[in-house]
């Protein structure tokens, strides 16, 4: 009977040890309007997360696969061609604009990707500062920043909130790499792992 308890509980750790692992997902922003100078903030959701921006009208929403008719710089042919960036991404020239991301339940998540670039080009180098915060809203370590172009992989891991901040130019980024995670699967794990111990004790003393 110990032997059958045993071999279920393990089953049922084994299981929840995969079914806990979160899906990782990338934020491309292919649900923002047809509209390159859309303002469709200040918040905007996908795959359950939530982008806040301080600065509503110092975003403009660009397309790769189109050509872009931008006030000022005549028609961009492929924006943001070759730096890595999807479908639909985001562009400010503004320093002051903060983007906040977040779960829509408030819970952890990790953070592990993004592209950057220039709105237009694939050779000139766009710069982010990157900032994350816990469960407290207090911030975890200090300011991060990433200059360059293209796709650049970090390990904000467990964070409840990052921060992006342009340090200038047109400034563009896209693809946001995110894992939402368990905040229970650690403790309902380690319940579990304790119940199988006791089993283990219970069996030999049996015998």
């Amino acid at each position: 009977m110990f032997k059958s308890l045993f071999k279920v509980s393990a089953s049922a750790l084994i299981g929840l040890m995969f079914a806990s692992q979160a899906n990782a997902t990338i934020i491309g922003f292919e649900d923002i309007p047809d509209d390159f100078r859309a303002q469709n903030f200040p918040a905007y959701t996908e795959n359950g997360f939530i982008l806040d921006v301080s600065c509503q009208n110092c975003v403009n929403v660009f397309s790769t696969s189109e050509a872009i008719a931008f006030s000022g710089y005549g028609t961009q042919p492929a924006a943001a061609a070759g730096w890595g960036a999807t479908g639909r991404f985001l562009e400010t020239w503004n320093t002051y604009s903060i983007f906040s991301l977040s779960q829509e339940n408030g819970e952890a998540f990790n953070f592990t990707a993004m592209n950057i670039g220039w709105f237009n080009n694939a050779s000139s180098n766009a710069s982010w500062s990157v900032r994350v915060f816990d469960d407290n809203g207090i911030q975890v370590g200090s300011s991060d920043n990433y200059t360059g172009s293209g796709l650049f992989n970090f390990n904000y891991e467990g964070i409840y909130s990052v921060e992006l901040q342009s340090n200038g130019g047109f400034s563009s980024f896209d693809n946001l790499n995110v894992t939402a995670v368990e905040a229970s699967a650690p403790a309902t794990l380690g319940l579990l792992s304790l119940s199988l111990v006791g089993l283990g004790i219970a069996g030999r003393r049996n015998k």
